[in-house]
């Protein structure tokens, strides 16, 4: 049976930390993030997994530009859970993003690491440019083969 997704493209992050060694991510750590890989296959869940930590997407791809980090995510819509969540995207209930991830800090307070482990669909995102994006062309360096169809070229 082929499987049935559903493509979401949104703001993860705007990078917009002046230092590193704060709770929040600068563009050099999202940057470093994406190139090594870490948000490859990571797991979606809906407002961090308050209510379920049951997986509703996972993140195909991720990108660093000038706006910040921006992801492509895959809801499998055979699955209920996942076509509930879609419905509420598109009904407006949740437009947002969020990362979810652990920092250790040193006895300064000073966050000496913070490792991603989860992005949330969320209501209202903390940051206000982190919000799903419902149209657009696909930026021109993303493989065809990661939405499982060919890219519009209009």
């Amino acid at each position: 049976m082929r499987k049935r997704v559903c493509t979401l493209i949104g703001t993860a992050d705007p990078g917009s930390a002046h230092e590193e060694n704060t709770m929040f991510f600068t563009r050099r750590q999202l940057e470093e993030v994406v190139r090594e890989g870490h948000m490859n296959k990571l797991p979606v869940w809906l407002e961090h997994g308050d209510a379920t930590k049951e997986q509703v997407g996972m993140v195909e791809y991720a990108w660093v530009d000038s706006a910040g980090m921006h992801v492509l995510i895959t809801l499998d819509l055979r699955l209920i859970r996942s076509r509930v969540v879609m419905e509420w995207i598109r009904s407006g209930v949740f437009s947002g993003l969020s990362l979810g991830y652990t920092a250790q800090i040193d006895k300064k307070f000073n966050v000496t690491t913070k490792k991603i482990h989860e992005l949330s669909i969320v209501r209202v995102p903390y940051h206000s440019t982190c919000i799903i994006h419902y149209k657009g062309l696909l930026p021109p360096n993303i493989p065809a083969k990661v939405v499982g169809h060919k890219k519009r070229t209009t």
